[in-house]
């Protein structure tokens, strides 16, 4: 549980259930439209679910993490270039970028409002229930991978 600014800037300041995700950009989505019914909308924000005789509002956001990289070796190649008539080659490759994606999901309720805040009395049992949310959906993939390296 983390607050979402904390995580990454641009999201929200609710406590998000944040894990990292595995999978293909947008597996996510088609995974919460088949789980929910989104009916193909790919939706991302309010979508309505039921626990233990409550309404609650799921909302999820696919972050990336930027992972740079030095790459040192290039930059010495090119400076011992630079003095032949070659010059440098690597220039372009001096860094590279490699990023890490996660799920962050909010889970909102009508009159307690974030539902995975510390004071809402809702907090365990959706807790419980994002963690089996993930665990379905990182299942989902490994079912998918073995039935199709048959």
């Amino acid at each position: 549980m983390v607050t979402g600014k904390k995580f990454k800037n641009h999201l929200p300041k609710d406590q998000l259930f944040i894990f990292s995700d595995p999978k293909e950009a947008e597996a996510f989505y088609k995974f919460v439209d088949r789980k929910f019914d989104g009916k193909g909308e790919m939706l991302d924000t309010d979508i309505g679910f039921d626990l233990n005789n409550e309404h609650f509002y799921l909302t999820f956001y696919e972050v990336e993490i930027p992972t740079k990289f030095v790459n040192v070796g290039t930059i010495f190649v090119d400076l011992a270039l630079s003095s032949t008539d070659i010059g440098p080659i690597f220039e372009d490759q001096y860094s590279s970028r490699k990023g890490h994606w996660y799920i962050a999901i909010g889970v909102d309720h009508d009159r307690y409002g974030d539902c995975l805040s510390t004071t809402s009395p809702y907090r365990e049992i959706v807790l419980a229930y994002l963690r089996d949310l993930k665990q379905e959906y990182i299942s989902a993939q490994q079912y998918h991978d073995a039935l199709f390296k048959m």
